[in-house]
């Protein structure tokens, strides 16, 4: 940043009252940055006779740093005499200061402006040209994004404007991001991934690899990570992905609406309208709340979850701590309410007839009637108690200790197989751990429940959210895995709902064929994200469940968080062909 004010007119005074230094300290920097072998009479003489050296190029004496100079003026660091606000690109999103860009990137942008608009026969009265801050925010992004996101809002809007312009750049298809309280209170399944790219497109104040780190703690990549897990992926402590967790959240906040409108205002806005009460801007619906974070973030702790949420929102830390106890309350409310709920069909005989119909539908090796019957125990521990402030534990009246869950569907599953006392002698949750590779990496796996039958057979249990869970691509390589593990152990094997419904439920679902076709088409072209796919999706009327039903029914290769589909096998988990 320095070697590039050196390319402005400045005076020394100058460019230390921008940086808020002495003159001293600033001939001092350039000195260290330059590594001068002379002497200076003064600050002001080594500060002149730097810039003249620069300004000659490479064939000056400092050649070397030459290039420095002109990357830095290049990326949007201002040269002096113009404003001095940050501005920087990570993955393709600015941070949310604004440099001010260069004359040339300026008239680079117009250009381009002028390139769309004109290549789309828009006269320069029925657009507005990009200026001021929006102009700045604009010059962040490298050409062919630029490109890109103009060319996608001319076809959608018929014209170019500067706000559709950054929010398309900012986070591609944002606006076509949406939600609403009555699809939250209904659980319609595109809340699911409208959600997760809503909570990651919030992100976009922090770096590509802090965002990873949180879709990972958040469940978004597979199963959520711990800090422990994550930290071990990056060669980090634990500590520091935990500094990580929480300076996301805090960059996550949005406060003062500012001039130029981001990809983070608008999911704050978005996330306030769905998510509030009615009763004030300064608070948000417990009840939607929790709804939304089980059905976004079924997999993650609801802490980190609602703090999240929270931020994006604009809460304060006070108003924060109140949601997430009210949040928390209306949990324990729906646990008692599910309990009691199973203690009346215990009643009916309804629960012994749910596992019976679990047991039918597992998949029994032969010789399964004498299995490995070794002493097995809780592999991990699903809630790590230093890292989530309240544990998901459940105290099991059968085994007489608490039994720890990932998910509520796991919870449920638990006290199904309590409960069954007729059939049922014990079981140990997260029994074993298995490995398995994907991408060409080794993983290992750790089934939710071993239960130990009566009749002398063992059943290894894995429970799975949602019905669609079981096309995505992570879990079939896991099933494949747990099922060899099983047969070799004489073990059954099955994959489930808390409501019994296994991968056949999703395999005998009725797609249109013009759907598959459609999907079909659309793949040929290679992999697909979901802001790629959501046009055909819409225009076919495609169920987020016909996608998982035509996924596990072709062995196409599906991933969920961020959302990847390929007929063809892709390279890593990222992969857009």
């Amino acid at each position: 940043m320095l070697l590039g004010e050196l390319c402005g007119d400045s005076t020394l005074s100058e460019v230390a009252a921008r940086h808020k230094r002495s003159p001293g300290a600033i001939a001092a920097r350039l000195d260290k940055l330059l590594t001068l072998q002379r002497e200076f009479a003064s600050h002001d003489d080594l500060f002149v006779w730097a810039r003249s050296e620069l300004r000659k190029g490479r064939s000056g004496s400092l050649g070397w740093a030459w290039d420095r100079a002109a990357t830095a003026v290049a990326a949007g660091y201002p040269v002096p005499g113009q404003s001095a606000t940050k501005v920087g690109s990570e993955g393709g999103r600015t941070s949310a200061r604004v440099r001010s860009a260069t004359a040339k990137r300026r008239a680079e942008v117009i250009a381009i402006w002028s390139s769309i608009t004109s290549s789309a026969d828009c006269s320069e009265s029925a657009t507005e040209q990009p200026h001021g801050e929006e102009l700045d925010v604009l010059a962040a992004f490298d050409d062919t994004r630029l490109h890109t996101a103009g060319t996608a809002v001319m076809r959608a809007a018929g014209e170019l404007r500067p706000a559709q312009w950054v929010l398309e750049a900012d986070w591609p298809g944002i606006e076509r991001l949406g939600i609403t309280a009555g699809q939250i209170r209904t659980s319609v399944k595109d809340v699911q991934q409208a959600g997760a790219d809503l909570l990651v497109a919030g992100l976009g104040h922090s770096t590509e690899r802090d965002r990873e780190i949180m879709q990972m703690l958040l469940g978004f990549a597979g199963d959520a990570m711990s800090l422990k897990e994550v930290a071990e992926r990056y060669w980090l402590s634990r500590e520091r992905i935990r500094q990580i967790q929480v300076s996301v959240i805090k960059a996550a906040r949005v406060g003062q609406q500012t001039r130029v409108r981001r990809c983070w205002h608008h999911v704050h806005d978005t996330l306030r309208d769905a998510l509030g009460n009615g009763a004030g801007q300064a608070q948000l619906d417990p009840d939607l709340v929790l709804s939304f974070v089980e059905l976004v973030t079924p997999l993650a702790p609801r802490d980190l979850a609602v703090s999240l949420v929270a931020s994006l929102c604009g809460l304060r830390t006070e108003d924060y701590r109140t949601l997430f106890a009210e949040v928390e309350q209306r949990h324990e409310e729906r646990v008692q309410l599910r309990q009691q709920r199973a203690l009346e069909e215990k009643k009916r005989g309804q629960l012994t007839a749910k596992l019976e119909r679990l047991m039918a539908r597992s998949e029994w090796p032969a010789g399964y009637a004498n299995p490995d019957r070794s002493t097995v125990s809780p592999q991990r521990d699903p809630r790590d108690q230093a890292q989530w402030s309240r544990p998901g534990r459940w105290m099991s009246p059968r085994l007489g200790r608490e039994v720890g869950y990932d998910s509520e569907a796991e919870l449920r599953m638990f006290q199904l197989v309590d409960a069954a006392d007729d059939l049922v002698e014990s079981y140990c949750e997260q029994p074993v751990v298995i490995p398995y590779r994907l991408y060409g990496r080794r993983h290992v796996y750790f089934p939710d429940l071993l239960v130990d039958f009566r009749d002398g057979r063992r059943l290894l249990i894995e429970v799975k959210a949602r019905l669609d869970d079981f096309a995505v691509y992570e879990n079939v390589v896991k099933f494949e895995a747990a099922t060899e593990y099983c047969r070799a152990k004489g073990w059954g094997f099955i994959a489930a709902t808390d409501r019994i419904q296994t991968k056949q439920d999703l395999l005998q679902r009725h797609v249109d064929d013009r759907v598959e076709e459609a999907l079909r088409a659309h793949l040929d072209a290679g992999p697909t994200t979901w802001l790629q796919v959501e046009p055909l999706v819409r225009e076919h009327n495609i169920l987020y469940s016909d996608i998982a039903t035509l996924a596990l029914r072709n062995s196409w290769y599906w991933h969920k968080g961020p959302f990847r589909l390929s007929a063809k096998p892709l390279k890593r988990l990222n992969d857009q062909g």
